[in-house]
């Protein structure tokens, strides 16, 4: 459908705005967006990069002083889908001794959770005489300009700790121990913007997170949960909030959460959490009534509903004593777009149980089968079901991908990490990597597709060698290309920052291929 100039590399330097988009993504978005608008949306890796002398840009770089009082300046390499957009941290030397470069080499920047003007973010530094040993650890918001000509530039804020509380709120006329962090768990974890229209008054935004406790003092372990717990953060506030004993409802009595374990957390607009089990399903946290910034009444305790997945369950506990859990998210993701709440699937003959729609062993004769599916909400806002999108078989997405000459061949792999697009809910992007230790030096593709017309939208290539060839010069550790590297089989993060920056956009643009 797209001509090859549609399609990009990873190599290529220049200026921070996006390119247009070619009449093959805007005609088949369900928002119809404008050819002429560049893509308002990235796709952000899990792991950052370090460097000690940035000069950082004029869009997206902010500054703020770390627990232990260093300066730290933090950007982003934003490039357009399906490319991955990159956090870099920055901080030059400030003191005599051991050069930053020795200091700031194995300070780990990476990104919790995003949804759009706002991230969520992790920056660890390590002791350099006890690597095992952390000198901090911040968890920092960072928040995007208001956008579209506002002049509120990039900011970051540094979260406060946990009270060692077990009561409902923090904020209670009791006597409180001194407050005791907990480290907030990247799965587990999610940020909601909850600004308006006008992101120039309201920059408030909601950090959750969802803990499932199982009983391990008994034996055999319990499957089912003992204590289900969400902590709360919510900034015009400043404090977080302990909700215990929550109940799920339409969880069966906690048996559809047996062995529960959360793989992915998504925020959707200013209503939803959803925390995702890609074995078992999501539980979704309703947000209407809790975001009311008036000091009285206080808000109520979270309600929490689950919600099945459109494909089989895994029967039992999916922990295996040798193997671990698996990485389901390879192959599955919820995903928040414009247009709803997308869950896409990729099953294949290697891991048959996890069935689409079937009951046991999946049959037919390609390797693997692509299925997307869109969640609607009834009247009453009482049920959620699903409703099946598109499929793709193996055969139609090599018939895509051989659809358009290039200068290089994209390969025939299984795809991962699907990640739908937010603009057009139709299009999907993954990774293709060759996973033979022999091959390794054959780059990672980031490749678009359209689920219903079957066409290649877009395709990136980026390499663990300095130029992306086979030259085997790998790359220094904290870079762009090996933040990419490093980030393989974590989690992505769908963000649409570009909207929020001064201008509007600020992905760099890509040479074609």
């Amino acid at each position: 459908m797209r001509a090859s100039s549609t399609n990009r590399d990873t190599d290529a330097s220049g200026g921070h705005r996006c390119p247009k988009r070619s009449n093959g993504r805007s005609s088949s978005s369900s928002m119809g967006s404008s050819d002429s608008h560049p893509s308002s949306w990235v796709i952000l890796n899990k792991h950052g990069a370090r460097r000690d002398s940035f000069p950082g840009d004029r869009t997206t770089s902010t500054t703020f002083r770390s627990s232990d009082g260093k300066e730290i300046s933090v950007s982003f390499e934003l490039v357009e889908p399906p490319g991955t957009s990159v956090l870099v941290v920055e901080c030059p030397p400030q003191e005599p001794g051991p050069p930053a470069s020795a200091l700031w080499h194995s300070c780990q920047p990476c990104v919790i959770a995003a949804h759009r003007d706002v991230v969520l973010l992790e920056i660890t530094c390590p002791q350099l005489d006890s690597p095992y040993s952390c000198r901090f650890v911040d968890y920092l918001v960072y928040q995007a300009s208001g956008g579209g000509g506002s002049s509120r530039r990039p900011s970051l804020s540094l979260l406060p700790d946990h009270c060692k509380r077990e009561t409902a709120s923090c904020s209670e006329a009791t006597p409180r121990p001194s407050p005791v962090r907990i480290f907030v768990r990247e799965k587990h974890t999610g940020i909601m913007s909850c600004g308006g229209r006008n992101q120039e008054q309201d920059s408030s935004f909601v950090v959750a997170q969802l803990h499932v406790a199982h009983d391990r003092k008994i034996w055999p372990p319990s499957s089912k949960p003992s204590e289900i717990t969400v902590s709360m953060f919510r900034s015009w506030s400043g404090e977080w909030e302990i909700f215990k004993n929550l109940h799920v409802h339409g969880s069966n009595g906690g048996r559809d959460l047996e062995w529960w374990s959360t793989d992915a957390v998504v925020a959707y607009r200013r209503r939803f959490f959803i925390w995702v089990d890609y074995y078992r399903g999501m539980i979704l946290l309703d947000m209407s009534s809790q975001l009311s910034q008036e000091k009285s009444p206080p808000p109520p305790r979270p309600e929490l509903r689950y919600v099945p997945l459109p494909v089989d369950t895994v029967p039992g506990d999916p922990e295996d004593p040798y193997f671990g859990r698996g990485s389901p998210r390879m192959f599955r993701s919820v995903c928040a777009t414009r247009d709803g709440v997308k869950f896409v699937s990729v099953d294949h003959q290697r891991c048959s149980s996890f069935g689409v729609g079937h009951a046991g062993r999946l049959r037919w004769k390609q390797t693997f089968r692509i299925t997307t599916w869109s969640l609607q909400e009834d009247d009453d806002g009482g049920d959620y079901t699903w409703r099946k999108e598109a499929t793709m078989s193996e055969g139609e997405l090599w018939d895509a991908l051989n659809s358009e000459r290039r200068r290089r061949r994209i390969p025939h792999l299984t795809p991962e990490y699907p990640a739908v697009y937010m603009e057009n809910p139709d299009a999907v992007c993954f990774r293709l990597r060759n996973d033979d230790r022999y091959k390794s030096d054959e780059p990672t593709w980031m490749v678009e597709v359209h689920m219903k017309k079957k066409v290649l939208m877009a395709a990136t290539a980026y390499s663990e060698s300095k130029d992306g060839s086979s030259c085997g010069c790998y790359v220094d550790k904290g870079t762009i290309e090996s933040a990419r590297i490093s980030s393989e089989g974590h989690l992505s993060f769908p963000s649409e920052l570009p909207r929020y920056l001064v201008g509007g956009q600020a992905c760099k643009k890509r040479t074609q291929l």
